[in-house]
C-alpha cells in the first residue's frame, strides 16, 4: 500500500467538505439518498444542532465562516462510523478500507509509522526510543571488523543489513579466511599453509637435514620444520686436520695430510729444499741493471734455484725502471705513449706511424673521423648449431665428431683473431665508426657499422673500410646512463647456456639495418640489426656487453647453403642445422615470428667486446 502523508488526507477531506457546504440543495438529496451518512449532513445556516444529530465535535461550520478548514482545526474528533470507508474523513490520518492493524494504516485511521509498536509491515517504529528493543537505527556498527555493516531504508522500514569481508585489504583490522600474512597485514604468520610469511624460513619445504657436498665447509641445521624456521648453514672449515679430505688456507702438507707440498707457500715440505727464501734466490743474484732479470737458476717450482741474468722483456704490469728498445707503453709498464711509433697506446686514438693530418689521424694521434671500435670476439648465443652424427649434436660451443673443426665460435673466433690466409688481414673484421661520439645521457649521433679490411696482428691491427663496400651501413645511435640499451627480444630464445649478456648502462643502441654476417664462409643475411653495448671508460677506450640481434626468414636459411668445405653438412641448407628447419635433428623448435608478425625464421643473438682501433673510411 502506497503511503499518504496526514497533510494529504486532510486536504482531500477539506476539499470533500467544501464541496458538501456550498450547496443546500445537493446536502438535501444526500441526506435523503443514503441513509447511513445522515448524521454528517451539515445544518442550514442558522439551524439547530440537535435537530440534525451532529454532535459539537462533528458539526461541520457554518456556510458564512470565511475560512473552513480554520475552524475545523487539528482536534477534530473521528467518528468512527466513517472509519472504514476509504475516504480521508475530518480527523483522521488515513483509511484504507480495511481494519487491518498491520498495514500502514491502522482499524482506528491512524498512520501504524510512528505508534510506538513494530507492525508486521515495519522493521522499527520511530516512536520508541534509542536503545530499546524496535527502535528504528541512525547507524550501523556491529563492532566486528571483519563485517560491513550498511544503514537500509528509512522511518520505520530502517534497518541494519551486515556482509561478511573477503577481500584481503592492509590495516582494516580483518584477517578473512582466505588470506595470510603475505596479502593482509591485519593476519599472523601460521606455520603449516604451506606459505613462507614473515619470520619463517621454510614452510611445507623445510630441510630435514643439510649436506652441501663439500669436504671444507661444516654444515649445520637450525630451526625445526614445526615451527617453520628451519634453515641451513655452511661455515668454511679452518683447522688442520688429518684425514677429513680439506687442505683449508693457511694449511700445507706437514700439518694437514689432506694437502699436497706446494712449492711458493713458505713452508718446506718433502722433496723441497727451500721455499720462498731459497739461496741464490734473486735478491742474492742482484747485478744492478735494471733491464736485466735476477733469479735463481733451474725451476722456482721446484724450489732449488741458482742465479741467471736474463734481459728483461716486455713487462705491463710490473714497474721495473727499464722500457726495453722492444716494448711500448701497452705491453711495458716503465714505457710511455709515442705519438708516430705506429702502435695505438694509453691517451690515443690512433697511431699511424705519422702525425700528417688529414690522413684519419692527426699529429697527436686521435681520430679525425671519430673513434672506431672493431669487435675483438664474436659469439653466437641463440639459436645454437646442430648436426646428425651419432645422435643430435649441438656444435655451437663444442661437440664437433672427431674434432673434425673447431665448434661454430670457435670458427668465429678464428676468423676475428687470425689471419688464415695470410694475406696480411684479420679474416673478419667488423667495427663501429662514432661521428662525433657523444656519451651524455639521451644523447644521438651518426654511426657506421661496416666490415672492414684490418691488418694482422690483432694487438696492433688498424682497419681501412670502403665507403661502398655491400657492408657499410649508416645509422644513428642513443646513449643511455640509467638503463639497458639493448636486449633479447621476449619469448624468442631458449635458456642455452652461456645465456645472452643485454647491454647494460652507460651505454649505445642503433637504429635497425640489414647487414650479411660471414660465418667462417657461411654468409648470413640478417635484417633488423640493431647492435648496442656499454661503454668502456669516458671518453670510452673499449665497448663491452656487446649485442647484435638480427632476423633471417626460414626462406632466407634455406637459401643459403652451407661450404662444401665442411664435414657432414656441406651443401646443406643453413635451415638444416637450425632447430625447427626443414632437416633440423632437434626436437625442439628454435623458430621465432619476424618484425612483421607473420613471417617465421630465427632471430640471431651474438654477443661481441670491442676495442677503440685507428680507422680509414675510403
Amino acid at each position: 500500500m502506497t503511503r499518504r502523508s496526514p497533510l494529504l488526507w486532510i486536504g482531500v477531506a477539506a476539499l470533500a467538505l467544501s464541496a458538501c457546504g456550498g450547496d443546500s440543495t445537493a446536502k438535501s438529496n444526500k441526506a435523503s439518498g443514503d441513509a447511513a451518512i445522515a448524521d454528517t449532513s451539515v445544518p442550514d445556516a442558522g439551524g439547530d444542532a440537535s435537530t440534525n444529530n451532529v454532535t459539537p465535535d462533528m458539526r461541520m461550520p457554518d456556510s458564512g465562516s470565511p475560512d473552513m478548514s480554520a475552524d475545523m482545526g487539528d482536534d477534530v474528533t473521528i467518528n468512527p462510523a466513517l472509519c472504514g470507508n476509504g475516504l480521508p474523513n475530518p480527523g483522521e490520518d488515513c483509511d484504507d478500507a480495511n481494519a487491518d492493524d498491520d498495514d500502514e494504516c491502522n482499524s482506528s485511521c491512524r498512520f501504524t509509522c510512528g505508534d510506538g509498536q513494530v507492525g508486521a509491515l515495519e522493521q522499527c517504529d520511530t516512536a520508541i526510543a534509542a536503545g530499546l528493543p524496535g527502535a528504528c537505527p541512525t547507524a550501523c556498527d556491529d563492532q566486528d571488523a571483519c563485517t560491513s555493516d550498511t544503514l537500509s531504508g528509512s522511518e520505520c522500514l530502517a534497518q541494519c543489513v551486515t556482509g561478511d569481508i573477503a577481500a584481503c585489504v592492509d590495516g582494516d583490522g580483518c584477517c578473512p579466511s582466505a588470506c595470510d600474512a603475505t596479502t593482509d597485514s591485519d593476519c599472523t604468520a601460521t606455520c603449516g599453509n604451506g606459505i613462507i610469511e614473515a619470520g619463517e624460513t621454510c614452510d611445507g619445504n623445510c630441510p630435514t637435514a643439510c649436506d652441501d657436498g663439500a669436504a671444507c665447509t661444516t654444515d649445520v641445521m637450525s630451526g625445526s620444520a614445526a615451527t617453520c624456521d628451519a634453515a641451513c648453514s655452511t661455515s668454511p672449515v679452518v683447522a688442520c686436520v688429518n684425514g677429513d679430505g680439506c687442505c683449508p688456507a693457511g694449511c700445507d702438507s706437514t700439518n694437514d695430510d689432506s694437502c699436497s707440498a706446494t712449492c711458493g707457500n713458505g713452508t718446506i715440505e718433502p722433496p723441497e729444499t727451500c721455499d720462498a727464501a731459497c739461496p741464490m734466490n734473486g735478491a742474492d743474484c742482484d747485478d744492478n741493471d735494471v733491464c736485466t732479470a735476477d733469479t735463481a737458476s733451474g725451476l722456482a717450482s721446484q724450489c732449488n734455484a741458482m742465479c741467471v741474468n736474463t734481459p728483461l722483456g716486455c713487462r705491463p704490469n710490473l714497474n721495473d725502471g727499464c722500457c726495453p728498445a722492444s716494448c711500448n707503453a701497452n705491453n711495458d709498464a716503465d714505457c710511455t705513449a709515442v705519438c708516430g711509433n705506429s702502435v695505438r697506446e694509453a691517451g690515443e686514438q690512433c697511431d699511424d706511424g705519422g702525425t700528417t693530418a688529414g690522413d684519419g689521424c692527426d699529429a697527436n694521434c686521435q681520430n679525425e673521423t671519430g673513434p672506431a671500435f672493431r669487435m675483438s670476439d664474436l659469439d653466437l648465443m641463440d639459436p645454437h648449431v646442430f648436426i646428425n652424427f651419432s645422435g643430435c649434436r649441438d656444435i655451437t660451443n663444442g661437440n664437433v665428431p672427431f674434432n673434425l673443426s673447431p665448434p661454430i665460435n670457435g670458427m668465429l673466433q678464428d676468423s676475428i683473431t687470425q689471419d688464415g690466409n695470410n694475406d696480411g688481414t684479420l679474416d673478419l673484421s667488423f667495427v663501429a665508426i662514432f661521428d662525433p661520439l657523444d656519451q651524455a645521457n639521451g644523447a644521438m649521433g651518426n654511426i657506421t657499422v661496416a666490415e672492414a679490411d684490418c691488418t694482422a696482428p690483432m694487438a696492433t691491427t688498424s682497419c681501412t673500410v670502403d665507403s661502398m663496400g655491400s657492408t657499410f651501413q649508416m645509422g644513428t645511435y642513443t646513449t643511455n646512463t640509467a638503463a639497458s640499451c639493448l636486449d633479447a627480444l621476449p619469448n624468442t630464445t631458449r635458456p642455452y647456456m652461456p645465456a645472452i649478456r643485454p647491454s647494460t648502462a652507460p651505454c649505445f643502441a642503433t637504429t635497425a639495418f640489414d647487414l650479411t654476417i660471414d660465418f667462417n664462409g657461411i654468409q648470413v643475411p640478417l635484417t633488423d640489426v640493431q647492435v648496442g653495448a656499454t661503454f668502456v671508460g669516458n671518453p670510452a677506450t673499449g665497448l663491452e656487453n656487446g649485442l647484435l640481434r638480427g632476423f633471417i626468414s626460414e626462406a632466407d636459411a634455406d637459401a643459403v647453403l652451407l661450404p662444401s668445405s665442411l664435414p657432414l653438412v656441406g651443401g646443406d641448407p643453413l635451415s638444416s642445422v637450425l632447430a625447427g628447419g626443414t632437416g633440423a635433428c632437434p626436437a625442439h623448435d628454435d623458430r621465432d615470428v619476424g618484425p612483421d608478425g607473420i613471417t617465421m625464421g630465427w632471430w640471431f643473438y651474438l654477443n661481441f667486446p670491442a676495442a677503440q682501433v685507428p680507422t680509414t673510411v675510403q
